[in-house]
């Protein structure tokens, strides 16, 4: 069972960098040293728990400081959504294959009235859905008895592995201080190292109160006593040059590449929005667009929708399989966003009077989304996604299988295009949808 655990981990994880990669033209290319503020949470018994931070920004090779971390049992990256944590994580696992344990946090979610680390383990290999190949029996079995082996795996005194539990803010489950202390409390009876990843505004909202969550801890298990502190901060434009250069060898006759990179070297205006040009997501799609002789756009929502149309165009051009026969390329590709913001505006659940976006979409609900709006039979689910960012949550399984948008940027931003088209009311909605909703009301020509 040990064995097969192993295996089926290291298998997940070839298959996220490689989703992650398949993004962008030039994914793979990967600038493996970042600006970091290094700090640490540490707990003094009786007093408040001190945040040191450095006050200067480190040059860092974060994933190999994730994958060989030593000093600290605990450690908890945050940042700006798309600054690098998943790229980071995921090229841990990749560097450090057998040490390294890479896991989405989004669907981590114990049932209720479910409590301890055996638990927690079994649900993670169910998130993971290492056993979407066997039937529904043989899963349940494979589930429960895996929790164990993994916490066993996890659990040794000399344990060299990292567990590395990638953007918390994903699971809706732990949206308040006292369940992130619960989810916590788990994890503490483990002693590997154990990596959590967060958006700074859900570590600003959750890991606010850190005696409570400090005194919890330190009660069980090994006693938790620090945690190092990492914030990914924006690029420079050291950093921006770094990766225009790797892409650039990829792309030596690109007269664009070739042009950004000049301008960005002699600290010349590029056109492009300086926040959004050291921003490592948009800065790929910015890549991907200037190679493609693209001219700047000048707000987040232009790059997306600019981006985003590129991108699905290619994946048709490759596209096997199709939904209907394509004679017009742009109406298709409509089509087919609006699919996505459809599905986008079904993944959501409201509580206490706020929305929260839920992880993933039956295959089966999506493929009745496709039928309705291109109006025919659609049962071909490798054709309803093969234009879209969508992604099945495994390769293995029988029958219908959970989807889940490839980037959560993605998800937000088509959900924002429904709220928009729909003319909802965009108050209850997570701040960056709210956002990414008012640009486009100021933009309608975008969508």
């Amino acid at each position: 069972m040990r064995e097969m655990i192993d295996e089926r981990l290291s298998e997940q994880t070839v298959r996220f960098l490689a989703e992650f990669d398949a993004l962008f033209e030039s994914g793979s290319e990967y600038v493996d040293v970042i600006p970091l503020q290094v700090g640490e949470l540490k707990l003094n018994r009786g007093q408040s728990a001190d945040i040191k931070r450095d006050q200067t920004a480190k040059p860092t090779r974060l994933a190999q400081m994730l994958g060989k971390a030593k000093s600290h049992q605990w450690t908890l990256l945050t940042g700006l959504f798309g600054s690098g944590k998943t790229s980071a994580a995921l090229h841990a696992a990749r560097e450090w294959p057998n040490g390294v344990i890479y896991v989405p946090a989004a669907n981590v979610e114990p049932r209720r009235g479910e409590f301890g680390t055996n638990v927690l383990m079994s649900r993670i290999i169910e998130a993971l859905h290492l056993f979407d190949d066997y039937d529904v029996d043989e899963r349940a079995q494979y589930q429960r008895l895996g929790g164990p082996v993994l916490r066993a795996m996890l659990s040794s005194e000399n344990s060299e592995r990292t567990l590395i539990i990638d953007a918390l803010d994903e699971n809706r489950a732990l949206a308040t201080p006292d369940e992130i202390t619960r989810f916590a409390s788990m994890l503490t009876e483990l002693r590997c190292k154990i990596v959590l990843t967060t958006r700074e505004e859900h570590f600003r909202a959750t890991f606010g109160n850190i005696d409570h969550l400090f005194k919890e801890l330190s009660q069980r298990g090994g006693g938790v006593r620090n945690m190092k502190l990492l914030e990914v901060l924006p690029w420079t434009r050291k950093e921006v040059g770094a990766l225009v250069v790797k892409i650039q060898r990829q792309k030596p006759d690109n007269p664009g590449l070739k042009h950004l990179y000049d301008v960005i070297a002699s600290d010349q205006p590029t056109g492009w929005p300086e926040e959004l040009l050291t921003h490592p997501f948009f800065l790929r799609m910015i890549l991907d667009l200037v190679a493609s002789g693209a001219n700047p756009a000048d707000t987040r929502v232009a790059i997306l929708n600019q981006w985003s149309f590129a991108k699905l165009a290619r994946d048709l051009r490759s596209a096997r399989n199709t939904i209907c026969p394509v004679t017009d390329r742009d109406a298709y590709i409509d089509d087919m966003e609006a699919l996505m913001e459809r599905a986008a505006g079904e993944m959501i659940e409201l509580q206490n009077s706020e929305i929260r976006l839920l992880e993933t979409l039956d295959s089966d609900r999506l493929l009745e989304l496709a039928s309705d709006i291109f109006r025919i039979r659609c049962r071909d689910l490798s054709a309803a996604i093969a234009v879209t960012f969508f992604n099945p949550v495994t390769q293995k399984f029988r029958g219908s299988v959970p989807l889940r948008f490839t980037h959560r940027a993605f998800q937000e931003y088509y959900l924002a295009r429904h709220i928009v088209k729909q003319q909802l009311e965009i108050d209850p909605y997570p701040a960056i949808v709210q956002m990414l909703a008012s640009e486009l009301r100021d933009e309608p020509a975008k969508i």
